[in-house]
């Protein structure tokens, strides 16, 4: 099998995300995929809009849920037009877990993921949880208080000492306390189909017998 057959797959090289310029309200996410879901149309549906890039999207709770939008925010995004709900165009876009929440799998593990959240109100309490086939890997957790509603903040699991890697994410809000967008998915392993690969990278990664 030669080089080129063989390759099906690469890590993009990392690059740093940097938060817009201002006050720095959350650390910047160092990630070699970002999705804002803003090259869609809003009000369309996202769960395999982005299957190229070895994501799917999906939404759980109560009523069943299943699709998740790219619609425009209700109560502010990170990176306008548009944010991820579970509601469409019309709907405030907001959600706590007593409306449902949101799944992302991706096809190849991850050693990181960080998500965006835009709390809507002071008592808003978001959270993303990682998973990997065995179950549970990590979690992390974001709240408003008086001085950060409306204001971008990251959730992110990062490499983990015991190398577990991430096979599928939820994120979303307590349903005890106020809604949250959700918006900008950052991480750090996509596949690349072999045609759109070049020989020179292929050359560059492998060195024929």
């Amino acid at each position: 099998m030669n080089a080129r057959s063989r390759l099906a797959t690469i890590s993009i090289a990392t690059i740093c995300l940097l938060t817009a310029a201002g006050p720095v309200t959350a650390p910047p996410v160092c990630a070699a995929i970002l999705l804002n879901f803003d090259n869609v149309v809003a009000g369309t549906v996202v769960n395999d809009a982005y299957a190229q890039r070895g994501v799917a999207i999906r939404a759980f709770g109560e009523g069943g849920l299943e699709r998740v939008f790219a619609v425009p925010p209700c109560g502010g995004g990170s990176s306008p037009p548009n944010v991820l709900s579970i509601f469409d165009v019309g709907q405030c876009t907001g959600i706590t877990d007593v409306q449902g929440w949101i799944r992302v799998t991706f096809t190849l593990p991850q050693p990181r993921v960080a998500i965006t959240v835009i709390h809507l109100g002071p008592g808003t309490a978001s959270y993303l949880k990682a998973f990997n086939k065995a179950g549970f890997v990590d979690w992390t957790f974001g709240q408003a208080g008086p001085n950060r509603v409306g204001v971008p903040q990251v959730l992110q699991i990062a490499p983990r000492p015991n190398g577990k890697q991430i096979d599928y994410v939820e994120f979303g809000a307590f349903r005890d306390g106020d809604p949250a967008n959700f918006d900008d998915l950052s991480f750090d392993v996509a596949p690349v189909p072999v045609e759109s690969v070049s020989w020179g990278m292929v050359k560059g990664l492998y060195r024929e017998p």
